[in-house]
């Protein structure tokens, strides 16, 4: 949580005022479509007690992620402030993020199979870019590929849990 979320949301606060000063400026959130297998405990929402879970913890921050992106939007709204926030996501891409798991004789036989539902680091990288520059893009927006479960393919708007009360 720290490093995939709280570590961004305190550079935004502290870029916030030159944000404000920036004509048409953006804030682009990097999420995951694993944010809809978060799972909130409110009362132990750092996994302090015991039980971490580094998937959990990575789903949990995705979806803060998410969450950050739409509350920021609708403050912006609120406070007509010339500049956006949106969030994207890179599907299923191959990077360097199984390193930990790409000797274990499973990840070798299923490697052929994953390299057919993935798609490559660059293209893993259209939907941030899009996010960022597409001049069409609309504050409150998530972007992500088009191909099914979100796993490859060209970015698009896609959807997510908006809330705590979907989980």
């Amino acid at each position: 949580m720290g490093v995939n979320h709280l570590g961004h949301f305190a550079l935004t606060a502290l870029l916030f005022d030159v944000l404000k000063q920036t004509n048409d400026s953006r804030i682009v959130n990097v999420s995951s479509t694993g944010h809809r297998n978060a799972k909130w405990d409110s009362e132990n929402a750092m996994f302090n007690r015991n039980n971490y879970n580094p998937m959990q913890a990575y789903f949990n921050s995705k979806h803060a992620n998410l969450l950050f992106t739409y509350e920021l939007q609708r403050r912006i709204e609120g406070q007509v402030l010339n500049m956006i926030s949106v969030a994207a996501h890179p599907g299923a891409s191959l990077t360097n993020l199984a390193r930990h798991v790409e000797k274990r004789l499973i990840f070798r036989l299923l490697k052929p199979l994953l390299n057919l539902l993935t798609q490559s680091a660059a293209q893993g990288t259209l939907p941030e870019v899009r996010a960022s520059v597409d001049p069409s893009v609309q504050g409150g927006e998530y972007y992500g590929p088009n191909g099914k479960g979100g796993t490859r393919g060209d970015p698009v708007i896609v959807s997510s849990y908006r809330s705590f009360s979907q989980l």
